[in-house]
């Protein structure tokens, strides 16, 4: 585990507990043996401290802030061993086009998919659609018996959802409001954004949903063997691959189907459509599919995971910015400048400055 995280609200970081950990390893283990036999973790393990990060929009809307539990190093590091052990197997468990939190799988996967069907169908002039799916809240609303059924039917054992039973066992909340806490709120339902788990159990719940949409969407096929582009995610953000009005049907059917199994809420209002191609004049404005929740179909461009894709002209957005954003980066270290070594500041520039251009160089024509 990495050092220098914030401690959960008992004080011990990552940092005591590799300091200390020859001598109090074995303890700590016998102690965690006897938590799953009696199905109850400390009150300190059950309880995380909930601190609110800002979204886009409007931040005076709770539902434009961002969630994220502070817990505690051994609660962390329960939910570590679990991870790893999930990990091996959750690549043959989730199928290809969700690649967040899963080995071998990158962003760039769901980016370079969606960059060549736009370049496929403008070379061809295929007449297809990406539907950006927005659920509301993802994480804090998946049903914890819904997923304990989801893992069972994928084949986990009683003993390993036993596991994650016992993390969300009587799991509560403080609120972190103004430099000071609030009493304990009880966890009914969400996954935590903060556990190590976090990730790979949304993957989990939400793959029964593309499974549907695998089934039963068109999608695009471009080798003629049956071997259709539907759907790519990346946790949450949903993308869907839709050519006409029963692509839009199977979409509102799934999501229906999957609310009421699993208390999840698609957003309509914040839900994003483009077509690719306009070239068609079959394919006016009023003989495009019609999406729920007065969505409108962009035809310019659009924003996917942080790249402007779309025409020329919406490409440019990429670089709008970039140079002010980086000069505002770096003068904040203006201050300890002269104390850095040539080492450090390498470190510096690649870590702030570097990472904003190669996510950009990566996917776009430079």
């Amino acid at each position: 585990m990495k050092t220098g995280r914030a401690p959960g609200i008992d004080g011990l970081s990552v940092d005591f507990f590799k300091a200390v950990w020859n001598y109090i390893g074995k303890d700590f283990y016998e102690v965690i043996q006897e938590c799953f036999k009696e199905k109850r973790l400390p009150t300190s393990c059950q309880r995380a401290v909930l601190t609110l990060l800002p979204k886009k929009g409007d931040l005076s809307d709770l539902k434009n802030w961002r969630p994220v539990s502070i817990l505690t190093t051994d609660y962390k590091l329960i939910a570590k061993v679990l991870a790893n052990r999930l990990k091996t197997v959750l690549g043959d468990v989730i199928h290809q086009d969700q690649s967040y939190c899963i080995p071998e799988r990158t962003i760039y996967d769901n980016i370079f998919m969606i960059r060549d069907i736009l370049d496929y169908s403008k070379l061809y002039e295929v007449n297809v659609g990406f539907l950006f799916l927005d659920q509301e809240k993802a994480f804090d609303r998946v049903d914890h018996g819904f997923l304990y059924d989801t893992m069972s039917a994928f084949g986990f054992g009683d003993g390993f959802i036993s596991w994650i039973k016992l993390l969300y066992m009587n799991a509560s909340c403080i609120l972190k409001i103004g430099g000071g806490l609030s009493k304990p709120i009880s966890l009914l339902k969400g996954i935590r954004q903060g556990c190590p788990l976090s990730g790979q159990l949304y993957a989990l719940a939400v793959e029964p949903l593309l499974c549907i949409l695998r089934k039963e969407l068109s999608g695009l096929n471009i080798d003629g063997n049956g071997n259709a582009f539907k759907l790519t995610a990346y946790a949450d953000d949903i993308t869907v691959i839709v050519k006409d009005q029963r692509d839009i049907d199977v979409v509102i059917y799934s999501i229906s189907l999957y609310e009421r199994a699993s208390s999840a809420k698609l957003n309509w209002s914040k839900t994003e459509a483009f077509w690719c191609n306009d070239k068609d004049k079959y394919y006016h404005v009023n003989a495009k599919p019609v999406i729920p929740g007065n969505v409108k179909w962009e035809k310019d461009g659009f924003k996917f995971l942080g790249i402007f894709l779309g025409s020329e002209v919406h490409q440019r957005k990429n670089w709008e910015g970039v140079k002010d954003n980086i000069c505002n980066r770096l003068s904040k270290w203006n201050w300890i400048l002269p104390q850095l070594s040539y080492r450090g500041r390498v470190l510096v520039v690649n870590n702030l400055a570097a990472s904003i251009i190669w996510h950009k160089l990566i996917v776009l024509n430079p």
